[in-house]
């Protein structure tokens, strides 16, 4: 059966949500969500009866595009392709089109119609389309075309999709699979810690290089073999890497032992100098911190200073706190990197090793500017230097004439009636599609208008991306007030404690 007969209104369908300037009337609205309701229904049991009766009814309810994809593709395997293409044209601009595309693509791949599978292939990120389209090039006599670009394809270190095997194929009868290419590919399967492809590849490796994979594959399943002398009595390039891969294996399990060892290592092993290795010395020195080990001191203060990140910065500091260091906490509070050291944590920390240090003036001056900052630090400040709390409240400032228009826009009435309907992971899709390239006036218009409709993690994480900090009412709402007071006393709980909890959790996710 034919799509719905939808030319005569094909102008309404590509700019419903910008004719609809005036809301539906409650009435009006009430009326097709209960036309969509029975014609959703009636589509899971596989009946269209409802859709195409009510077709012209429904056509201006936000939903309308959802209901076409459902019917389509429950007879996307008859559908003629001018029907699938005309929903791909009339709602490129909806979550639904790329949905649409894949499946049709994927239908046609199996029915190898190669030229409409080019015809309606469209740019993407997905492996598995991008290696349908090269069978299709394949199969269309563009060889050369197929097989651009399919090193990068083939260098993965992680399994690539079945549809790729074809191309593959062509691609090692030409010479492809070189053992340079297969070694690249079991190292980065190796580290990638994906065992499998790795055993698969050096299946296709020969002589020195296949020993190494079977010498590799056994220190990842054992990394203490690491220490097995007759197997490590040098380091080459590829050795060190072996060891180095067992070595950060073995951390995760025990860093302390993992850290010991390698130290044993290096008194025996000369390491040549490489990413691995300084990945490896990093990793060490802050597992072991984690772990509160003694080593810790010693290792972070002999991290060189291109391996000294924000971490590294961060562990030096929490190592001279658990120990009590407070001139250690001022020595590297001051060594931190310019914008580590400005975080109000680490600038309270430093107050506080003066305090400590008898430097009470200076430690004084540092409480007294943190105070004034509307966070935990600050109050821990404000704490120390006997000052009221800084609560500072601005709310945004949105425009309303955009909030008006966002609300109008037809990305923004699907989101609001797929959320009446609770379907929230497909109503966040379309709200990431309203804010697509929006600026941070429209940020805070967007989030004033989903505070408006009580979905309020929107509200919050829209209001970020505006790095918009100070509208308290939007950032900490108090939706379900009764219910949470009413359970709250029964338990003898603040109701502050429970909503703490509650946006820490989940920001009020729906």
């Amino acid at each position: 059966m034919h799509m719905l007969n939808r030319r005569p209104l094909r102008a309404l369908l590509l700019f419903a949500g910008l004719v609809l300037l005036v809301p539906l009337q409650a009435a009006d609205l009430a009326r097709q969500r209960s036309l969509y309701q029975a014609a959703e229904q009636a589509l899971a049991a596989g009946d269209r009866s409802v859709l195409v009766a009510q077709d012209k009814a429904l056509q201006t309810y936000p939903l309308y595009p959802y209901l076409l994809y459902t019917d389509l593709t429950q007879r996307l395997a008859d559908s003629p392709a001018a029907d699938v293409r005309a929903f791909l044209s009339d709602f490129a601009a909806t979550p639904l089109a790329p949905r649409l595309r894949e499946r049709w693509l994927k239908q046609l791949a199996a029915r190898q119609q190669w030229q409409d599978f080019l015809r309606d292939f469209g740019a993407t990120q997905d492996v598995e389309l991008d290696c349908l389209r090269r069978q299709a090039l394949l199969q269309t006599g563009q060889q050369q075309q197929a097989l651009n670009g399919i090193e990068s394809i083939w260098l993965s270190a992680y399994s690539r999709p079945d549809a790729c095997d074809p191309v593959f194929a062509v691609w090692r009868q030409q010479g492809g699979y070189t053992q340079a290419r297969i070694w690249h590919r079991f190292e980065l399967s190796m580290q990638a810690g994906q065992t499998g492809l790795a055993r698969y590849l050096r299946g296709l490796l020969r002589g020195r290089q296949q020993q190494l994979a079977d010498l590799w594959l056994a220190v990842h399943a054992r990394p203490e073999l690491v220490l097995d002398r007759a197997q490590f009595a040098r380091l080459d390039e590829i050795t060190a890497r072996i060891v180095l891969h067992g070595l950060t294996r073995w951390s995760s399990r025990d860093s302390v032992e993992a850290a010991a060892a390698f130290d044993r290592l290096q008194q025996l092993l000369q390491f040549p100098p490489s990413a691995e290795l300084d990945a490896l010395q990093q990793r060490l020195a802050l597992f072991v911190a984690s772990r509160g080990d003694p080593s810790a001191v010693r290792r972070l203060a002999e991290l060189p200073p291109r391996l000294v990140n924000e971490a590294v910065d961060e562990w030096r500091v929490r190592t001279a706190l658990q120990r009590g260091d407070w001139a250690g906490v001022l020595h590297w509070t001051e060594a931190m990197q310019l914008a580590t050291r400005e975080q109000l944590a680490w600038r309270y920390w430093r107050a506080r090793a003066l305090e400590q240090r008898g430097q009470t003036a200076a430690a004084n001056t540092l409480y007294q500017a943190l105070a004034q900052q509307r966070d935990y630090y600050g109050f821990l400040a404000a704490d120390r230097a006997g000052l009221d709390y800084t609560i500072r409240n601005v709310p945004t400032a949105a425009d309303k004439t955009r909030i008006a228009q966002l609300q109008d826009s037809a990305t923004a009435r699907r989101a609001r009636e797929l959320l009446y309907w609770q379907r929230n992971p497909d109503a966040r899709l379309e709200w990431r599609l309203l804010l697509a390239d929006a600026d941070r006036e429209t940020l805070r218009a967007a989030a004033q208008l989903a505070h408006n409709w009580g979905w309020h993690d929107r509200a919050i994480a829209t209001l970020a991306l505006a790095n918009d900090w100070d509208d308290l009412a939007l950032r900490f709402p108090l939706p379900h007030r009764a219910l949470v007071e009413r359970y709250a006393r029964e338990h003898s709980l603040n109701p502050a404690w429970v909503y703490a909890i509650m946006r820490k959790e989940s920001i009020f996710q729906q």
